[in-house]
């Protein structure tokens, strides 16, 4: 179980590297270039939709022709997207790059929890997501700090060269995968009957439920992402390593309450869990939203509500994940693409209001967070009633 979770971080790692290492250099990026801050932060709206993008083809294709494919596609195309960027003369350039880069990443973001779902279940499956998250954890840990180093030796260039080689480990990390999803279980997938299976899916409120909760704590997530280098390094005049600091102190709990959630899940149910991580979210948005309105945002009064955001946001994501994708099948890849889809959809809404709000405060980023933990408790409620008497996770057997 441990090395199947080191191989699918390892292969996902490169998607939130691509996002994490570029927050400290967008200041740079946007003084280079001569763009605002909403439009330099547009760059990371434009990354978020690119891994929209793919996601509803990558889903179906991997029930038909297997999970390893397409994931070797997307991490080529990733690699292909970060020369671009890396190289790109221009603002409109370096966006259309990120918009390719974020196609890439989304076939390892879209697949990972079907390969885990094709041979685990309930706890065992809450417990391999929760380890790779562990793995997928090190990239805002060390990638601002990173990021921040690259900086200082060179230009916001060497950043997407630095991505550049993530996407090459990446590849590689492709091509150790094991098959999970065997010829014996695949499906001829065409485009009615992929359309077919995801109006399906959107009418499963069993489904549907957990899968908007789990995109609006995303939408809280990345407005953070989004929102905080300004908030630090502009706004505030914190220094670059120090922002990146925090951004790993922040990560830490974002990690240890991802390990917990597994076990918190098995013993108190995973709705209940659910449920605490999303009320977490929704009180620390507000908190953030109602400093910011009182002009007193400093990173000393910020940083434990933002604590408390990446440690509900680590709460929510593998018990939510697996109530998703519970009893979903031969389908498992296009619900799995489809929770995706929805998932990251919730980060290019959070980045854009971010970015299309930005007043050189942070109440944009407190609302944005607050909005996303509301939507979250709310749609958690109607997961909670449509799961009524949901028992903890047990502890099962492989599936194959």
């Amino acid at each position: 179980m441990v090395r199947l979770a080191v191989l699918l971080g390892t292969l996902s790692v490169a998607g939130p590297l691509a996002i994490f290492l570029n927050l400290p250099a967008l200041p740079n990026i946007a003084a280079d270039l001569s763009a605002s801050q909403g439009q330099t932060e547009m760059t990371v709206a434009a990354y978020l939709i690119g891994m929209m993008a793919g996601q509803p083809l990558y889903g179906p294709a991997s029930d038909k022709l297997g999970r390893r494919g397409p994931l070797v596609f997307g991490a080529a195309v990733f690699l292909a997207a970060s020369v671009i960027c890396a190289l790109a003369p221009t603002l409109a350039v370096l966006i259309a790059g990120r918009v390719l880069q974020g196609i890439g990443a989304g076939a390892a973001v879209a697949l990972s929890a079907a390969v885990v779902r094709d041979l685990y279940s309930d706890q065992q499956a809450a417990q391999l997501l929760a380890l790779r998250l562990l793995v997928l954890g090190v990239a805002p840990i060390v990638a601002p700090a990173l990021g921040a180093a690259l900086l200082s030796g060179g230009s916001w260039r060497a950043v997407f060269w630095f991505t550049a080689v993530a996407g090459v480990v990446s590849l590689a990390a492709t091509l150790l995968l094991p098959e999970t999803h065997p010829s014996s279980r695949r499906i001829e997938t065409r485009l009615g009957r992929s359309l077919s299976t995801y109006g399906g899916l959107l009418s499963q409120g069993r489904f549907l439920a957990p899968a908007i909760c789990l995109a609006m704590v995303q939408v809280s997530f990345t407005a953070y992402l989004s929102g905080s280098s300004f908030v630090f390094i502009r706004m505030n005049h914190t220094a670059p390593w120090l922002y990146s600091l925090l951004l790993g102190v922040n990560a830490c709990a974002y990690i240890g309450a991802a390990q917990l959630s597994p076990y918190w899940a098995g013993t108190y149910g995973p709705t209940k869990v659910v449920l605490a991580a999303v009320v977490t979210v929704f009180g620390a948005g507000v908190c953030v939203a109602g400093v910011a309105g009182l002009h007193v945002a400093t990173p000393l009064v910020i940083s434990g509500p933002l604590f408390a955001v990446m440690a509900g946001y680590g709460l929510a994501v593998s018990p939510v994940t697996v109530l998703a994708l519970k009893d979903q099948g031969a389908t498992m890849g296009t619900a799995s693409a489809l929770l995706s889809f929805l998932q990251w959809g919730g980060s290019a809404i959070g980045s854009t209001f971010v970015a299309d709000f930005a007043d050189g405060t942070a109440l944009p980023m407190g609302l944005a967070i607050a909005l996303g933990g509301f939507g979250g408790l709310a749609s958690a409620i109607m997961a909670a009633r449509l799961g009524r008497g949901e028992r903890p996770f047990r502890s099962e057997a492989p599936v194959a």
